[in-house]
């Protein structure tokens, strides 16, 4: 790095081979010069995913963050690692591992990593930076993640974007559309941070959230059940925080929602908070209540008049939102 930026073509960049670790607590800078490179497949867009490596990094991460949560022993550690390709596995887990953006949830993820207080289940895999990003947001993400990779500008922008296709359109249009607009104007569909670092952004791995025991959460409860778009949930979760609730049960139909677009549209909140998935809500609900919580939800056939929650102060109450087409 010179003058204040990570250079473009300068020090780090010609050599894959090339790592830098400077700095107390600070992670590995390593550069990547060719977007094949194995180290940085799960950040491929799904157009350019090599899928066997994409799956080892995504199964990797997940392991180590339920081994260090105590949801897996060793011996379930290395089976998810290394066993056979099951059909959908990562739909399955009790994390959510998926690829998170923007500097600002970077920097709620650093005050959170900071903050004893905040939950600790959260498990980064790695970050990946333009080259040119300013020193001191490439020390903030050396800070989150134990390795930051490093790529030329243009090259971050056209191998690493990331697609939102229409649900409403097939497979194949979406793939053609998504291609015909990375040919003629790759910038637009670039997300990037817009304020301080707007010629910078980032990308980081995670495993988050990683499931809790719901005895060990903290009530009050938010419970999603069905609600399958992130930016909904994420805006929900956000005002949820705000609110004073910072646990969150979901159902596995959301659980896989609360991806890194749930944390970029909650700014950064989510990571404050502690999860539970629920495979059987039903199961969960009733847990919940022999933990002396309360259940608040809408529905239309033995429904009650709406009154404070009793005793006064408690906190002893959840709230189950359902469907977005309810």
């Amino acid at each position: 790095a010179a003058g204040g930026r990570l250079g473009g073509g300068e020090g780090l960049g010609e050599s894959g081979g090339e790592s830098e670790c400077l700095g107390e607590g600070l992670g590995v800078l390593e550069t990547v010069v060719d977007a094949n490179d194995p180290r940085v497949a799960f950040y491929r867009s799904r157009l350019r995913r090599d899928f066997e490596n994409f799956r080892a990094q995504g199964c990797g991460m997940a392991s180590d963050a339920l081994l260090e949560a105590g949801v897996i022993d060793e011996a379930e550690g290395q089976r998810l690692k290394g066993g056979p390709w099951v059909r959908n596995e990562m739909q399955r887990l009790p994390c959510v591992v998926s690829v998170h953006y923007s500097w600002d949830c970077l920097r709620m993820l650093d005050a959170a990593r900071a903050d004893r207080a905040a939950p600790a289940r959260r498990h980064v895999g790695s970050a990946l930076l333009p080259s040119g990003t300013p020193d001191d947001l490439v020390a903030m993400a050396r800070r989150v993640a134990p390795v930051t990779f490093v790529v030329d500008r243009e090259q971050f922008e056209s191998e690493f974007g990331q697609w939102e296709f229409d649900p409403e359109l097939g497979l194949d249009r979406q793939v053609a559309a998504a291609r015909a607009a990375q040919n003629a104007a790759p910038r637009k569909i670039w997300r990037r941070f817009e304020g301080a670092a707007a010629n910078s952004t980032v990308r980081f791995a995670m495993a988050f959230p990683v499931t809790a025991p719901l005895a060990a959460m903290r009530p009050p409860f938010l419970i999603l059940d069905s609600l399958t778009s992130a930016s909904n949930i994420g805006r929900i979760l956000r005002l949820a925080y705000h609110f004073g609730v910072t646990s969150v049960v979901a159902a596995r139909g959301s659980w896989n929602s609360l991806n890194g677009r749930a944390c970029r549209v909650s700014m950064g909140w989510m990571y404050s908070m502690d999860f539970h998935v629920a495979d059987s809500l039903p199961s969960a609900v009733l847990e919940l209540r022999r933990l002396g919580v309360r259940i608040y939800a809408a529905e239309n056939q033995f429904s009650e008049p709406v009154a404070p929650h009793r005793p006064a102060g408690s906190r002893d109450w959840a709230l189950i939102l359902g469907h977005e087409g309810l």
